[in-house]
């Protein structure tokens, strides 16, 4: 028997209340009921082994059903009786043996275990009401084998005078078995419906109306009796299901939507203001979807096993929660992943404005949204959803949303090829273009830099990945480059002094990169012998580089001074602005 998404789940959630109050509420197989009752031979190689194999299993599990049900009255008490659990695990085993005759295929899987009950039940009715012609007329194996000979294969066979159709299966498990059509198992209640007056042939009691006007699978539980020896108006039928069913349904709707409403105003009460995401936090987002999906578990034991639903109305029931279960635990599912990113965010080795934030809450939010969708997506194949139908629609609109959203899809790339290069960080000082600030935010849109002038620039992260990118922040040394002029009146010998002092400067100072010091005589001018002094300091950051820089510059004073020499002062020139006129002073330009 196959179970139904999210099965487990409202299993495990009533697995203690079943332990301790119910504990034999569902027939158990035993030894002695498998050795009195073996699985039935099926054959169904032809129409009418087919129709046989049904009708044995059928007819003997609706009379099983009547009399469990009976002795279960009868014998009253908190617990079901041996004998009773043995003829319910019987009428189970001809269900499922009967089933085997039909074409079940377009049944969802999460009704399927209930549904075929329904089914069988409902057309061993039909079939012991209609006319039946005797069954020498139904094709057997060796007709079959004939008309296959005779190149004119049976492949189906209507039952006279019914809407029941027999044909043969092609699937590669059930490849030349017959059985009843899915076309016929879709119509099996309307047929009910329309000859359930007619008289019984074997003058027993409708099998399906006393399974679908009872609590319970097949053994009533013991407060059913309440209901049984109650009003008669309790067990009228509306639609299919008996009122006391019906009532059942309004007061748990009632009861569960009492207690999503203290949920919401418990976390109204306890949302807080704060933007940072604790473990309580999560705890008190997590309260409203947790509470969902326990009523939803609860709900499908509580409601359509105990009182147990038939028809359209379990359908839509069984769906309707199935599908909300799935939505609270993929609501479960996004808090829990955004939690998660939060948590990681808040290591040290994280600035909660950078791009690797931004990056690991929008993965945790599509990781969280993939999990809901997964969920969803399951929930709604075993329910019978045309997911196709959905995804070629979900396709369409998605190119359409992804034509319209292109700029912010290449925003988006641009930020992932951010993370992926770490052109600049968050803090960082670089210059992009034309722009010289400290990146302030790498989002997933655009960056922001705060400019020298204490303006915020948004760049789209698709123009800033293509911008040539200068960081400041990240280099690993800084170099001391300066060009100083000396007097040209300064003597040869003192020069050549202050060259070798200022080299011995450079070479003794500990942040000076070995190897990298430059002390050059590189021009004479018309007013200065120029000197060119450069160094790579073992300094990454600016501020220090600057006051390493001023310590340098004054210990370059010291030795002009030292060296008896001055630093050179710009030349001027005196022009007559006109004859007798005034003297107009104007600085020397240098040639090169």
């Amino acid at each position: 028997m196959k179970l139904a998404p999210l099965h487990a789940f409202r299993r495990l959630v009533v697995l203690v209340l079943v332990a301790l109050a119910l504990p034999s509420a569902s027939p158990a197989r035993t030894e002695e009921t498998s050795a009195a009752y073996p699985y039935l031979h099926q054959d169904l190689t032809s129409p009418r082994a087919t129709l046989e194999t049904f009708r044995s299993a059928a007819a003997e599990a609706g009379s099983l059903v009547i009399e469990a049900h009976r002795l279960r009255l009868e014998e009253g008490g908190l617990f079901a009786s041996r004998q009773a659990k043995a003829m319910a695990e019987r009428a189970e085993i001809l269900i499922d043996t009967a089933a085997n005759a039909l074409d079940l295929s377009r049944i969802p899987p999460a009704i399927l275990a209930h549904t075929k009950v329904e089914v069988v039940l409902q057309l061993e009715e039909v079939l012991d009401r209609v006319p039946l012609p005797e069954t020498t007329e139904f094709p057997d194996l060796q007709a079959v084998r004939e008309a296959s000979a005779a190149g004119r294969p049976l492949l189906h066979w209507r039952v006279p005078d019914t809407g029941i159709l027999i044909v043969q299966q092609d699937g590669q498990s059930y490849a030349g078995e017959f059985a009843v059509s899915a076309s016929t198992v879709d119509r099996i209640s309307t047929i009910y419906k329309a000859v359930r007056s007619l008289p019984s042939r074997s003058g027993s009691v409708d099998a399906y109306a006393l399974y679908s006007l009872s609590p319970g699978r097949i053994l009533p539980p013991v407060w059913y009796v309440f209901i049984h020896d109650g009003p008669e108006w309790l067990t009228a039928s509306i639609a299919g299901n008996a009122v006391w069913q019906w009532l059942a349904l309004v007061l748990w709707t009632a009861a569960a939507g009492l207690a999503v409403a203290l949920a919401v105003k418990w976390r109204w009460r306890h949302t807080g203001e704060e933007e940072e995401v604790s473990v309580w936090d999560t705890l008190h987002q997590a309260v409203l979807p947790l509470v969902l999906a326990v009523l939803g578990a609860l709900f499908l034991t509580a409601v359509l096993d105990l009182v147990s639903l038939t028809g359209t109305a379990y359908f839509i029931a069984d769906a309707a929660t199935q599908l909300l279960i799935a939505a609270s635990l993929g609501w479960l599912a996004v808090i829990a992943c955004r939690t998660i990113a939060e948590l990681i965010i808040k290591s040290p080795s994280i600035l909660p404005g950078s791009l690797d934030a931004h990056l690991l809450r929008a993965g945790f939010r599509v990781l969280g949204l993939a999990l809901a969708v997964l969920l969803w997506s399951h929930t709604a194949a075993a329910i019978g959803i045309p997911l196709f139908g959905v995804l070629a629609g979900l396709g369409i609109g998605g190119l359409a949303i992804a034509l319209a959203a292109q700029p912010t899809i290449e925003n988006f790339i641009g930020g992932v090829i951010l993370f992926a290069d770490r052109p600049a960080r968050t803090g960082d000082f670089c210059r992009c273009g034309d722009i010289l600030g400290t990146v302030e935010e790498i989002g997933i849109r655009s960056t922001r830099i705060r400019a020298l002038d204490r303006t915020l620039v948004s760049i789209p992260n698709s123009e800033f990945a293509k911008e040539r990118i200068v960081n400041y922040t990240r280099r690993d040394q800084h170099m001391f480059d300066t060009v100083i002029g000396i007097r040209l009146d300064t003597a040869d010998g003192d020069f050549r002094n202050l060259l070798a002092r200022l080299h011995q400067v450079f070479e003794d100072h500990p942040l000076v990169i070995p190897d990298t010091s430059w002390v050059r005589f590189r021009a004479i001018r018309s007013d200065r012998l120029e000197i060119h002094l450069r160094a790579h300091l073992r300094i990454a950051d600016y501020d220090t580089f600057l006051l390493e820089k001023g310590k340098m510059l004054l210990s370059v004073k010291h030795c002009v001074e030292a060296c008896g020499s001055e630093f050179a002062l710009p030349a001027r020139r005196l022009h007559p602005a006109h004859p007798g006129g005034a003297i107009i002073s104007r600085p020397e330009r240098d040639t090169p």
